[in-house]
């Protein structure tokens, strides 16, 4: 018999900018109209949509008690799965607001050109090289 390993426990947020992190995201997930986004519990995407999106996390008193509520909602409501795509989520975008980088959003149709225009750049052309040197060379 294969035991799976177990995941770490999921755990409460523990500060403001990792729940507006996790509320952004989650925000989002559930605006794509691609599949539905909640998969437990009676909730549908725009149910809890609408219960994340009341969560402010900006006053000091009432923080920990949002805290607490935003946390057992996320942890009743996401799997395993999701759950640790949100921690990545959160993760990445720490380390994009410590460094200079910007996120845009893009079609997908769009992203799949731009990945063809660095692979032909060169191997090791980033997605950011590849539009630097489209300026470069469409500039008027």
């Amino acid at each position: 018999m294969l035991v799976q390993p177990s995941m770490k426990q999921k755990q409460a947020f523990k500060d403001g900018e990792s729940a507006r992190a996790a509320k952004d995201y989650l925000l989002r997930r559930c605006q794509t109209k691609e599949d539905e986004y909640v998969q437990r519990g009676a909730m549908t995407d725009q149910a809890f949509a609408m219960a994340i999106s009341k969560f402010r996390f900006n006053d000091e008193v009432t923080l920990d008690i949002e805290l607490r509520n935003f946390s057992r909602l996320c942890i009743e409501t996401l799997t395993d799965e999701q759950w640790l795509k949100l921690r990545t989520a959160i993760r990445v975008r720490r380390k994009k607001e410590n460094s200079n980088l910007v996120s845009i959003d893009i079609s997908s149709d769009a992203h799949q050109v731009l990945k063809h225009i660095s692979n032909l750049l060169g191997p090791e052309v980033s997605l950011s090289q590849a539009i630097l040197e489209l300026a470069r060379n469409y500039r008027r």
